[in-house]
């Protein structure tokens, strides 16, 4: 899969600590889970990177294209359901 990114979408991951490689690196994770957000349009992944447990919020922009809107860790709480 092709990653697409916009440079504010770059500098608001990075207020969570992350990086394009790390959020990219979720769509790898053997606890991949997706499933459509509720908005039209947009899907969401979470899964474990290097020990966190990580939420990305994307649109398919084209035929093996993703579009990364955001990307934040998953807090304890939300772990758990």
């Amino acid at each position: 899969m092709r990653f697409v990114w916009h440079r504010e979408n770059v500098e608001h991951v990075a207020r969570y600590g992350l990086s394009p490689l790390e959020v990219e690196a979720v769509f790898g994770a053997k606890d991949l889970g997706i499933a459509a957000s509720g908005r039209r349009g947009r899907w969401v992944a979470e899964g474990t990177v290097a020990g966190r447990a990580l939420r990305v919020a994307f649109t398919l922009s084209g035929p093996g294209e993703a579009h990364v809107i955001t990307a934040y860790p998953i807090g304890r709480r939300r772990r758990r359901t």
